[in-house]
């Protein structure tokens, strides 16, 4: 287990829906830009839930923001590869 997946099982140990224990297995690294920094993506094997984190190893600990999801790493690297959504895009959408 590298030190990333550590830190994030050590900030998000449960399933915030069914509270099932995430184990190693179940964390993809999608995204690492430098050390200590990456998007990763927790998948719940009881549940089937997901959840999107951005974790950042700090001096001090480690920091975390994550959304519930049920996409899967194949579709956030895909999304992630795709153009950015403006705010023109968003419009052009609601006027249709």
């Amino acid at each position: 287990m590298d030190l990333l997946t550590s830190h994030t099982l050590h900030l998000i140990k449960n399933c915030p829906v069914c509270k099932a224990k995430f184990d190693e297995g179940q964390i993809s690294v999608v995204e690492k830009e430098e050390e200590g920094k990456a998007t990763v993506l927790l998948s719940c094997q009881n549940c089937q839930s997901a959840l999107l984190a951005r974790v950042v190893e700090m001096p001090f600990g480690i920091l975390g923001t994550a959304s519930l999801t049920d996409i899967q790493a194949s579709e956030v690297k895909k999304f992630a590869a795709g153009e950015r959504v403006t705010f023109d895009d968003v419009l052009d959408l609601y006027k249709k």
